[in-house]
């Protein structure tokens, strides 16, 4: 009878090690997709926000005269100074002033340390009047690390 008990225990030793890998297993896949969610998620929503902040301040310049013809007359640090308080604060931006018929306006002078995402969106600014010259706004945000 001894003999009996003892063949039991130990099948059932095996079982219960058996739902513990499992259970082990289980806890690190969903650990895993858990890590990989949130860093989206969160990259999702840098995005949403910069979005946010480009639509409202390019919004801003151009219907801000003051602003407008700051950037008519490339005046780029009266326009950084008009706009920096519409950036958040865990966001660095610049921008750049360019002409219409030039293929390139780049970011200039910026402080852009190691790899992080740029995201850039433009906008052309003009005046109605008897010279029309307009420009284009470029503005550059990144997360502050």
């Amino acid at each position: 009878m001894a003999k009996i008990n003892n063949i039991f225990s130990k099948k059932s030793d095996r079982g219960w090690i058996r739902i513990v890998e499992a259970a082990f297993a289980i806890m690190l896949i969903v650990s895993v997709i858990l890590t990989v969610y949130v860093r989206s998620t969160r990259t999702t929503n840098l995005e949403a926000q910069v979005y946010d902040v480009q639509k409202i301040v390019l919004s801003k310049v151009a219907e801000n005269d003051t602003l407008r013809q700051y950037v008519l007359n490339n005046n780029a640090g009266g326009v950084i100074s008009g706009i920096s308080a519409d950036i958040p604060g865990n966001l660095d931006f610049n921008i750049s002033i360019c002409r219409l018929d030039v293929d390139s306006c780049p970011l200039q002078n910026a402080n852009v340390a190691g790899e992080k995402s740029i995201y850039v969106a433009d906008r052309v600014i003009a005046v109605s009047g008897v010279s029309f010259s307009p420009k284009k706004l470029r503005l550059f945000l990144w997360e502050r690390r």
